[in-house]
């Protein structure tokens, strides 16, 4: 059998907020990944720190950074693979954990034997140890392997399903934040999937835990902000979240100022105005909802208001493409689609080579895609990119729409 001696730290964090002081355990894996079980660090450690933190007992803390600083200062570490008794005492000072849980993996012919200790740091005593024997195949059957030997692990702990969705929602939330720092003012391009897997779990904490108001909206932030990650924003989905929390807890008038945001964005207006009202009756000193409620209401008439205005001057003048074209961008902002897109075809039939023309294909695009006819979107905001190549925010706009379209999924799924 061969050793893997060189150490490789992987620190999974989530910060548990169950009721109880939790125990913090460090988990790495020692040894260099075996050659025929390829990602088998990475999967075995993450899934190690999530059965942990899923316990009533411990929890996996995240001091990633700092860790990979010390191993670079303490060559010994990287080069005999495992640590004696002092090391492991230094280490767990330095992490402020309280136990350290060590995998190694050892090939057996074309299997693998897997062996995990849990470590008092303050004693060195190993507390616990697990061993089992796995192919290793795939993440699936590394993950079925990493619950068969916590349950050897931690044989006395029991997860309830109100931990297990306490700790689903606490990752979920944890990733959503770090998402939308990182993605703030577009100066970091967050992959879709990394947003996609925070929205997982706060789906899978709703599963386990369905009456759980602040789960649903929680999930509906998550809905409503994907136009931070370069797609569009699902507020169907937001507001389908919204009115599950709402009927929870119909006292909450934060539930309802919030579903009245989506509303606003999905350009429901009529609704965006009943839920201000409704939180300012549940409320009626809120500022928040005072404040919107009034801005609203002023943005409708003026655009209602705008809109007679363009009318009269198409009568006066009705071949004069900017007079559709201005009414047409109205229409879309009291969110009367249909109406837009009539006046932004009409612009283009009477001047189809207008030097301006590109912004009747984008406004007509965004209408379909607010309408979810992505085939459409798509045609006009790629002609209005290639009729305006140096225009950025058609080019983004239709990234949007092309990335919604490609990850956008039913509610629950």
């Amino acid at each position: 059998m061969n050793k893997f001696t060189i150490l490789f730290v992987l620190f999974c964090v989530i910060t548990s907020i169950a009721q109880g002081k939790k125990q913090n355990v460090a988990v790495y894996m020692a040894g260099e990944e075996p050659a025929g079980a390829k990602g088998v660090h990475k999967v075995l450690g993450a899934e190690l720190a999530k059965a942990i933190t899923a316990s009533k007992t411990y929890s996996a803390i995240d001091r990633t950074n700092e860790i990979q600083k010390q191993i670079a200062k303490e060559h010994t570490y990287q080069r005999s693979g495992m640590v004696n008794d002092t090391q492991i005492k230094a280490l767990g000072k330095q992490l402020g954990v309280q136990y350290m849980c060590i995998a190694e993996a050892t090939q057996v012919g074309k299997s693998f034997y897997l062996e995990v200790k849990l470590v008092d740091v303050e004693t060195a005593k190993v507390m616990q140890v697990a061993s089992t024997d796995a192919d290793l195949k795939n993440a699936k059957e590394m993950v079925a392997t990493v619950r068969k030997i916590t349950q050897e692990l931690l044989p006395r702990e029991v997860v309830t399903e109100v931990d297990s969705a306490q700790y689903y929602f606490d990752r979920g939330w944890a990733d959503m934040v770090r998402l939308l720092i990182a993605s703030s003012g577009f100066t970091v391009k967050i992959n879709v999937a990394d947003w996609d897997k925070a929205v997982a779990d706060l789906t899978r904490a709703i599963q386990l835990k369905p009456d759980a108001a602040e789960y649903y909206a929680t999930r509906a932030l998550g809905y409503r902000n994907g136009q931070s990650f370069n797609f569009l924003s699902n507020y169907d989905e937001a507001i389908a979240d919204y009115t599950k929390a709402i009927q929870l807890k119909p006292d909450n008038a934060e539930y309802y100022i919030d579903r009245g945001s989506a509303y606003e964005s999905n350009r429901k207006l009529d609704k965006t105005i009943a839920d201000y009202e409704s939180a300012l009756r549940i409320d009626p000193s809120h500022a928040k909802a005072k404040e919107k409620l009034e801005s609203v209401q002023e943005d409708l008439q003026k655009h209602k208001n705008e809109i007679s205005e363009y009318t009269e001057k198409i009568q006066k003048e009705p071949n004069r493409t900017s007079n559709f074209s201005f009414r047409g961008s109205k229409y879309w902002w009291i969110g009367e689609f249909d109406k837009a897109i009539d006046d932004y075809t009409k612009a283009i039939q009477l001047d189809p080579n207008c030097e301006h023309v590109y912004g009747a294909y984008r406004g007509r695009g965004l209408a379909y895609a607010a309408k979810k006819d992505f085939t459409k979107a798509i045609s006009d905001l790629e002609t209005a990119a290639r009729l305006n190549p140096d225009d950025t925010g058609i080019k983004r706009d239709l990234e949007k729409v092309r990335n919604y379209q490609k990850y956008s999924r039913p509610r629950g799924k």
